[in-house]
């Protein structure tokens, strides 16, 4: 699935999208402007590396909706490290009720079929040729 980047509106991936976040996060609590394409800068190129390397293992374990959910979430709103203590924790109770509501929509689009391939023969009354000769 593909996400535009929050500070240059262009498509990127999801390891990239959440580390762009957690970046702006430290940027802002710093009162730091981000540049445009900070990621390309020296102050800012190891750390965005170090966040989309963890985006990406947290990804092996997480889906990336998991991951959006909980960085919105008001108690996580305030850490710029996807390393920091409590994000995993919090990261699994929101894949817990994003897989809770993945499978009551399964269930519910699912139809109840009986006997799929019983046909029930229609007369109109009448009797074929082949009938009337036994």
């Amino acid at each position: 699935m593909s996400y535009n980047s929050p500070s240059t509106g262009e498509p990127c991936k999801a390891p990239h999208l959440i580390a762009e976040i957690m970046i702006s996060r430290e940027a802002k609590k710093k009162n730091i402007p981000l540049p445009h394409k900070f990621w390309n800068t020296d102050e800012w190129k190891k750390k965005y590396k170090l966040q989309i390397m963890a985006a990406h293992t947290l990804l092996k374990v997480y889906s990336a909706q998991a991951i959006l959910n909980t960085l919105k979430r008001k108690d996580c709103q305030w850490q710029y490290s996807l390393r920091a203590n409590g994000i995993p924790e919090a990261i699994d109770e929101e894949q817990k009720k994003l897989d809770k509501e993945v499978k009551l929509i399964e269930e519910s689009k699912k139809v109840e079929v009986q006997n799929p391939t019983e046909f029930r023969q229609v007369s109109s009354g009448q009797v074929s040729k082949k009938a009337r000769l036994d």
